[in-house]
């Protein structure tokens, strides 16, 4: 009789919507042609649905779980609850927050009515971690890893459930508890202190330091002077780029401890500097001199971002003595290397007077052109603030200080404090079928 009632108890409450077969939740013997093995589940609104399960354990539990009853003396409540997750489960093709939270849940109504109290203690500290987990404001974004644990979750609710088995004998319980025990601490360790990986695109708006730099030119008269004694004039300028903002594409990786960006600036900028005419005697027998002015065209490009974040408050959060329901809120230190990239083209204006001519008044003489190509880095340090307004979409605010200083020629000087804003979108792709 009890055997009846317990059968029919589980029917009624799992698949009262289906009448028209007499046992649709156990055909489990179909193969489909890519080796998967079809289950019938009931879905969130109470429907049968057909699902492709590579998962034979989870199917193979969940047969065992729904003919549990006839065969032992198992309580119907913690049968029924079992059967339920890993119906829920099934429905599931990686580990979220709601699934954890019901694995939890289903596990700690299984060790509710145990009778060894030592016992139930130590699995409801590894269970409360795991429930505390399931408030973080991540999930498993490696879906391999979030795959070999799903496939562990029925093995351990099985076990949870054999616990309750009052017609095993007191030394296959002790086994039962050991074994189960063993498996329930590699299961939360695993799950928690293996890291989550998030990656995605997006976009920043940020501003350029103030960049000071030489640039040199030279220019040879000698081909302009008798027996060629004319000189080598050399023209220094002093080249400067303020503060400028300018849009970049992101690519950004979260990774254990410590996120990695890349940069990609889609945008120059453009300076330019005349100096002063300039009159240079050609000899000294005639009055003959060389006139000339030179202009310098600027472009700096910044050409990548290599930024490294050190997350503290979420670092600290990753702890296992801290509690992981905090804010979508997080903070850190930031250290980055920028590369930038200048061109220059130097455009000298030569003519020749014999008398006080004003140079705007010469005729047009000869116009020399060189440019040049100059690559530097420069190493920043600052801080972070983000926000994650859902779990695929989050902003960052950085505040950078720039310092560097060159010797030699080009003497770079790359100063000040800049901003930046970056929002991401990091979406959780599901590879497993």
């Amino acid at each position: 009789m009890k055997t009846l009632i317990a059968i029919s108890t589980i029917s009624l409450i799992l698949f009262s919507n289906i009448s028209q077969a007499k046992d649709p939740v156990r055909k489990t013997d179909v193969i489909t042609d890519k080796g998967k093995q079809k289950v019938s589940v009931i879905d969130e609104s109470n429907t049968p649905v057909e699902l492709d399960q590579s998962d034979r354990n989870a199917i193979t539990t969940y047969e065992w779980i729904l003919n549990i009853a006839s065969v032992s003396n198992i309580p119907d409540e913690l049968v029924t609850q079992s059967a339920e997750f890993v119906n829920y489960l099934l429905l599931k093709k990686t580990i979220d927050t709601d699934l954890l939270y019901n694995y939890v849940l289903t596990l700690d109504a299984n060790l509710s009515q145990l009778p060894d109290k030592k016992f139930v203690s130590r699995m409801r500290e590894l269970t409360s971690d795991l429930r505390a987990s399931s408030y973080a404001d991540e999930i498993h974004y490696n879906t391999n890893l979030s795959y070999q644990l799903r496939t562990r979750m029925p093995i351990i609710v099985k076990a949870s459930l054999l616990l309750n088995d009052t017609s095993a004998s007191d030394e296959q319980l002790n086994y039962r508890k050991e074994d189960f025990e063993k498996e329930l601490r590699l299961f939360t360790d695993k799950y928690i202190s293996t890291s989550r990986f998030k990656a995605g695109l997006g976009f920043s708006y940020a501003y350029t330091p103030k960049i000071n730099y030489r640039a040199n030119n030279v220019l040879d008269l000698s081909p302009f002077t008798p027996d060629a004694i004319g000189g080598v004039n050399k023209a220094s300028f002093t080249q400067s780029f303020a503060n400028s903002s300018f849009p970049s594409f992101e690519v950004a990786a979260k990774m254990p401890w410590v996120e990695l960006g890349i940069s990609v600036p889609v945008s120059s900028e453009d300076s330019s500097i005349t100096t002063p005419v300039q009159f240079v005697k050609l000899d000294d027998i005639s009055d003959r001199e060389a006139a000339f002015r030179t202009t310098l065209e600027s472009t700096i490009k910044m050409e990548y971002d290599f930024s490294f974040r050190l997350p503290l408050l979420g670092g600290y959060k990753k702890l296992r003595f801290s509690n992981p329901r905090n804010s979508q809120m997080d903070w850190g230190l930031l250290l980055g290397l920028t590369g930038f990239k200048i061109e220059d083209e130097f455009t000298t204006d030569l003519r020749f007077r014999t008398d006080n001519t004003p140079f705007n008044e010469l005729s047009a003489g000869t116009s020399f052109s060189t440019s040049r190509s100059l690559n530097f880095q420069t190493i920043y340090y600052g801080a972070y603030y983000e926000f994650e307004f859902v779990d695929e979409l989050y902003m960052t605010i950085d505040v950078k200080w720039h310092k560097n200083q060159s010797e030699g020629d080009n003497q770079i000087d790359v100063d000040g404090f800049t901003t930046s804003l970056r929002i991401i979108y990091a979406p959780t792709i599901d590879f497993i079928n």
